[in-house]
């Protein structure tokens, strides 16, 4: 499962190429438990940013997405970082118009 607010995870990969900043909406991927040679598949598919050729795979846009786990801490990926939540859920969502950027002229 992956979910982003933006078109690319770093170093040019893509797991949500046609993710906005500004739509006010998360990228969600949901993708099967794939074998070997499937894995390869979405590798290339990745890379090539074209994640919608994967049948195991789907993308949504969505407002908002909780992750439940059986563990009593979950373990996720924050902005490229390993991070470990003393929780058994992550609630993940966006908040319009939070971020005001300023641009030089």
């Amino acid at each position: 499962m992956f979910c982003s607010n933006s078109n690319e995870a770093g170093y040019g990969i893509s797991f949500s190429p046609n993710a906005k900043l500004n739509d006010g909406k998360l990228d969600f991927l949901a993708v099967k438990k794939l074998n070997f040679i499937k894995q390869i598949q979405f590798s290339a598919c990745v890379l090539g940013k074209r994640i919608e050729k994967m049948k195991q795979a789907k993308v949504l846009q969505i407002n908002s997405v909780k992750f439940n786990s059986k563990q009593p801490k979950t373990i996720a990926q924050v902005d490229g970082e390993a991070v470990i939540f003393n929780q058994n859920s992550i609630e993940v969502s966006i908040v319009p118009n939070a971020l005001n950027v300023i641009v030089p002229n």
